[in-house]
């Protein structure tokens, strides 16, 4: 979304989301309203495509309403998040938090979590509590080991009843988060024979995709040791940016998401098999 759509009329000018917030953090209650209402549109457009994406209309305890005020939940996050000292834009930042909230409520992780909470299995002798997992350094992730057990975990689930032709559509559709029209175009498919193909798969394919999609986010979620719970171990500075080590990790891996979408949509057909075998799932 262009920076232009995030503008809003004062007097002769204009103000952008980060000049608001700016505004809000010298003590503008008023800017962060019009923050919040001027970036409402961009959780509305959120929320319709995880309302999709998500079949929320098959949900009992969910609606878009629903999915609108999670999403403007996450949205107020970012603004008490936000950190402009590292280069994102705010609406980009604000993205990703809109979109994790909505996901973590869908996938039934909506509960509040303590830093002082116990982490540990039951019958576990260690007291190990989230606030000591986060400032312990030997919890940093091996990431090449993560994405073995993630790839495993996957496939081994979908592998054995799905063709490649099955495979390489979720792939591409729930791994590299591509369009339909450019799935039936890596694919070789007309649009009729692309809803033939999807037609076909409906069945026995819809429980198969949900599991991938909750085995999927799950993973993004324990590798970047998302906890939703105020951050006591820094002061809260009305006038100081602070950005946790999580929250760096978050945004990391979000960045890296999108690099790798944009690597495989301009990517030649030909190309693609060569590129899916040797890259890593992020």
């Amino acid at each position: 979304m262009s920076q232009s759509c995030h503008k809003v009329k004062k007097g002769s000018g204009t103000l952008t989301n980060e000049q608001m917030f700016e505004m809000y953090m010298k003590g503008d209650k008023k800017a962060r309203e019009q923050l919040i209402l001027k970036n409402i549109n961009l959780v509305r457009h959120i929320a319709n495509k995880y309302y999709v994406l998500f079949e929320v209309d098959n949900y009992k305890d969910f609606d878009l309403e629903d999915l609108i005020q999670i999403g403007t939940i996450g949205l107020i996050k970012a603004i008490e998040k936000y950190d402009p000292s590292m280069g994102n834009k705010f609406s980009t930042y604000a993205v990703i938090w809109i979109k994790q909230t909505i996901r973590r409520a869908l996938e039934g992780h909506e509960e509040t979590l303590s830093l002082d909470e116990k982490i540990n299995n039951e019958g576990e002798e260690d007291n190990l509590t989230f606030i000591d997992m986060l400032k312990d350094k030997s919890f940093i992730i091996d990431e090449e080991l993560e994405k073995k057990e993630f790839k495993s975990e996957v496939w081994a689930a979908l592998k054995e009843k799905l063709t490649e032709q099955e495979l390489e559509f979720i792939k591409l559709k729930f791994v590299y988060g591509l369009t339909e029209n450019s799935i039936a175009e890596r694919m070789g498919m007309t649009n009729k024979e692309f809803r033939n193909f999807k037609s076909r798969l409906k069945n026995n394919l819809r429980t198969k995709v949900r599991k991938l999609k909750v085995i999927y986010r799950h993973w993004i979620d324990e590798n970047t040791f998302y906890v939703k719970a105020v951050d006591y171990s820094k002061p809260k500075v009305q006038t100081s940016f602070t950005t946790s080590t999580v929250e760096l990790t978050v945004m990391k891996r979000e960045l890296l998401r999108e690099k790798l979408r944009e690597i495989i949509k301009n990517t030649p057909p030909e190309k693609l098999g060569e590129i899916m075998r040797n890259t890593p799932m992020i």
